[in-house]
């Protein structure tokens, strides 16, 4: 500010009293003249107006793309109207990571995530790392979702204890006929075997009781797991379909 009161006399107070009217121009060509208000030429920031412009691209996707999705939702309930774009900022960082728990040791583990969203007041923020949209949805699913249809509760009353097979419970829906899990087709009898195989493996590497493990069949429903209480269920249709 000195050397600008130098230049020209009055300069200084006059930015200092309309700082909205202040312009700063990087060019070289200025710089000797307004060394003090330009932006130095630096790595630092380079790598600033290339991470505003990803976040800032990030933001113009959403903005584009939300508001098709909740015209195209035909039923169901969200979590949040709309009106949750317009408080969410988009901020790029170098790196993000999601710590989460193994029980029983009490495991703390950690991995690298490149979207995540986090709630300051009254506002969303976005945090990226890079543009990865699948990432970036998944982030955001919790935001808007649409609350599934099925309700965890009446499922699992509508279940009905079939059988056991290595010590993991086999539980149709009561208004399936059990056979289909008592006496299954030579093809039920495979796909019955390579889950339990696979949630075997699962109770394993968590060190899980196979007590704990329960499968179900429900050839209405599209949740493919939950828990009640410490038991958990997993749907034996989602896993013939995928």
């Amino acid at each position: 500010m000195n050397v600008l009161n130098k230049i020209k006399p009055g300069i200084a107070d006059t930015m200092k009293r309309l700082p909205e009217d202040i312009f700063i121009n990087d060019n070289d060509k200025y710089r000797s003249i307004f060394n003090p208000l330009i932006c130095p030429f630096t790595d630092r920031v380079e790598k600033f107006y290339e991470t505003s412009g990803i976040s800032h691209k990030v933001n113009e996707k959403i903005l584009e793309l939300v508001p098709s999705y909740y015209s195209g939702i035909k039923g169901g309930d969200l979590n949040n109207d709309i009106s949750w774009v317009e408080k969410l900022q988009v901020k790029q960082t170098d790196q993000i990571n999601m710590n989460y728990v193994l029980i029983p040791k009490h495991e703390i583990k950690a991995n690298k995530i490149s979207a995540c969203v986090s709630e300051n007041g009254n506002r969303l923020i976005l945090y990226i790392t890079n543009e990865n949209y699948t990432d970036i949805a998944n982030a955001l699913a919790n935001v808007f979702i649409v609350v599934l249809k099925d309700n965890i509760a009446q499922i699992f009353s509508s279940l009905n204890y079939v059988r056991t097979i290595n010590y993991i419970e086999l539980h149709i829906k009561d208004t399936l006929d059990p056979s289909i899990i008592l006496f299954p087709t030579v093809a039920m009898k495979r796909n019955i075997k390579k889950f339990i195989n696979v949630l075997v493996n699962v109770a394993e590497i968590f060190e899980l009781p196979r007590s704990k493990i329960n499968i179900f069949y429900d050839d209405d429903s599209t949740i493919v797991a939950f828990n009640r209480n410490k038991p958990l269920f997993f749907n034996l249709r989602c896993d013939i379909e995928h």
